[in-house]
């Protein structure tokens, strides 16, 4: 919005510089030393040929009040210049010009001066009007207007056109330095043009090295935008702002359907600003310091070129564009700007049912619609009236990719577009200090940290992943009520009376091509009193990495045989819970069921049919429930056994499974303890 507001007042400012170069004849042997009344006279003819001369372009009219040199000096004075050309819907009045030292070229007044001073500017085209009582500017060099040859390439029929050639002669004006104590820019009715829509009051600007459509600096000491009339109320600030490298060619050329728009182009340079707020009705967002560098313009195919060029030149904007076609151009346009950084600084919101927003800081470094390298959020607090609170301390997401353009687009079109081609992808996430509450829900959530990055070869193409989980805390009233181990888990949490589950987890893959070897190096699930899970496993014969292509990962793991595995469990409560659970059911106790399932193993486990992994596990069981610490299972096949044959035995028989991946199992008691007893039978 703000970039957008600068571009028009650039606009302003150069157009009532731009109105003063004139067509003269016989001048070229004019000096400083001639006579004044020579010098006045011939200027006024000059201008009063090229005012004629403007009115034989649609019913132009021009007029100027006089024109004469300044005593003691070489100063030219021009007062009430008006000029109204109703094929451009152009208004020009400017009250008084001075032109200090004018030098004169070529047989045309195309001024050059060492000083010139505007005073009284009104500039208006269609619904806008840029205002000002003083502009200054220094070293300038101003364009010739050839206002009555606009439009010839088309015979004058596309107003449009006309307009965009007024505007591109227009910014070549040149200058050193600008100066702009005060400059209003006002929209009006297109119904009723003295029905005022909106305000902006641009105080203290100073545009320095103005040359080939392009600005160096401009910096603005504060700024007030106010639409009185429109619902809702829309009020826009900001203390000081600091513009570079503003290049108003690349506006104007994108609008020429003449040219070609093939290339990258930056649109600007940078832009800071302080003490930003905006308020829309209700709501009012504030950020205290903004700043962006690097605002680039990616080529534009054909279609939505053309969609632009029609939203410009209707008055109807966005509407001009059939329904249809909405969808993809607001796609493709947005999909062309590249932002090399953005940086927010303090960032709070105030409105009806919000209690608090605030963001610390935000940052963005190249960001387009198709991903990012970065982006950066700190202390990010916020509450909603009757419905709970959110904080974050910082979140890093690194090297993030979007779906493309063309799967977006098929998909607007309709097509069939798999779920995986349209998640994201990123190569890490970083999150502290996440916490959560919703009163009503009995929700109290959290997350110490959480580390999730992949692992790159030396080239920089994935080849793993790891991840670190810290303090993940879930209220226990969220698990969900269902069956099978879901109920166990419900029914053992209410035993031990625990309202909330804390989890740590860990996790590390690592792909290697040159033996196509999956390795799970590391998976460690631990839940706080009642225990942990650690996992690994190795994988062979995966022809291509799952981290290169992750929506062909499952593909690319089904086709792998499972060389080896191990899994141990060690206890921090949820065997006694389990079983304290269900001997409530039966009327009885816990231990005294644990010994009662101890001496039925045998014979609860025949259903196995595999005497070898029967015995060890009897074994293993009868160990482990007097005292439940760890159980070691492996899985030892004798060569390597295909992931699909594991699938397909899952779905027969799964008790071939104990053969055929060498299953075993073992307990891994904790130091023995003094004095301890067996369970009761």
């Amino acid at each position: 919005m703000i970039v957008l507001r600068i571009v028009l007042v650039v606009v302003a400012a150069t157009l009532a510089a731009g109105t003063l170069p004139l067509r003269a004849q016989n001048l070229d042997d004019l000096t400083s030393q001639s006579l004044d009344s020579i010098f006045s006279r011939t200027i006024n003819n000059s201008l009063q040929s090229w005012v004629r001369e403007i009115t034989r372009f649609g019913g132009a009219n021009g007029s100027v009040g006089s024109i004469s040199t300044r005593p003691g000096d070489s100063a030219l004075l021009v007062n009430g210049l008006l000029l109204e050309v109703p094929g451009l819907d152009l208004r020009v009045k400017i009250g008084k010009v001075i032109l200090e030292s004018p030098r004169l070229r070529g047989g045309e007044f195309v001024a050059q001066a060492d000083k010139i001073t505007l005073y009284d500017v009104s500039f208006r085209q269609g619904q806008l009007e840029f205002a000002t009582d003083l502009m200054v500017l220094d070293q300038t060099a101003l364009p010739r207007l050839d206002i009555a040859r606009l439009g010839a390439a088309d015979g004058g029929t596309d107003k449009f056109e006309r307009q965009r050639q007024f505007l591109t002669q227009l910014l070549g004006v040149q200058a050193d330095l600008i100066s702009i104590p005060r400059l209003a820019v006002r929209t009006y009715s297109s119904k009723k043009e003295t029905e005022l829509l909106g305000e902006s009051i641009y105080r203290q600007n100073v545009i320095s090295d103005v040359k080939e459509r392009q600005i160096g600096t401009w910096e603005i000491a504060d700024t007030l935008s106010l639409s009185p009339p429109l619902e809702p109320i829309v009020r826009e600030s900001f203390k000081d702002a600091v513009f570079t490298g503003l290049n108003i060619n690349a506006f104007t050329s994108l609008l020429d359907p003449r040219l070609d728009w093939t290339s990258k182009s930056v649109i600007l340079g940078g832009l800071t600003v302080r003490d930003y707020v905006v308020s829309i009705g209700g709501l009012t967002l504030t950020i205290d310091a903004m700043r962006l560098a690097g605002l680039t313009l990616e080529a534009l195919d054909e279609s939505t070129r053309e969609n632009l060029i029609t939203v410009a030149k209707s008055p109807n904007g966005i509407d001009a564009v059939p329904n249809a076609d909405v969808p993809q151009f607001l796609l493709s346009l947005a999909s062309a700007f590249d932002v090399e950084e953005l940086e927010l600084e303090r960032l709070s919101t105030e409105a009806l049912g919000i209690d608090y927003f605030t963001i610390g800081s935000m940052g963005m470094s190249q960001a387009s619609l198709g991903g990012f390298a970065e982006i950066d959020l700190q202390e990010l607090r916020t509450s909603l009236t009757d419905l709970g609170a959110l904080q974050i301390n910082r979140a890093t997401v690194k090297n993030a990719d979007f779906p493309d353009k063309d799967i977006l687009r098929a998909k607007l079109d309709g097509e069939a577009v798999s779920t995986a081609a349209l998640i994201p992808t990123f190569t890490s996430v970083f999150l502290d200090g996440f916490e959560a509450n919703v009163p009503e829900m009995a929700l109290n959530a959290g997350i110490q940290s959480l580390d999730l990055k992949t692992k790159n070869n030396a080239d920089g193409t994935p080849n793993g992943l790891a991840m670190t989980l810290e303090k993940l805390r879930i209220p226990t009233a969220l698990i969900p009520e269902g069956k099978g181990l879901i109920t166990r888990l419900t029914s053992i949490l209410r035993t031990m009376d625990t309202e909330t589950l804390e989890l740590n987890q860990s996790l590390s893959l690592q792909y290697d091509s040159s033996q196509q070897a999956l390795t799970l190096e590391e998976l460690d699930i631990d839940i706080q009193d009642l225990g942990r899970l650690q996992i690994v496993a190795r994988i062979e014969d995966v022809a291509t990495s799952p981290f290169t292509s992750p929506t062909q990962a499952s593909t690319s793991i089904r086709g792998g045989k499972l060389i080896g595995s191990q899994i141990t469990f060690s206890n921090s409560g949820v065997v006694e819970a389990g079983f304290d659970a269900q001997a409530a059911k039966l009327n009885t106790k816990g231990d005294v069921l644990r010994g009662q399932v101890g001496a039925t193993l045998p014979f609860l486990v025949a259903v196995l049919q595999n005497q070898r992994f029967q015995k060890e596990l009897v074994t293993a069981l009868q160990a482990f429930l007097p005292n439940p610490d760890s159980l070691i299972v492996e899985l030892k096949p004798e060569a390597g056994v295909a992931i699909a044959d594991i699938e397909r035995q899952l779905r027969g028989d799964p008790r071939k499974l104990l053969s055929l991946l060498g299953i075993t199992i073992q307990n891994m008691p904790d130091s023995p303890q003094e004095g301890s007893e067996p369970l009761p039978n």
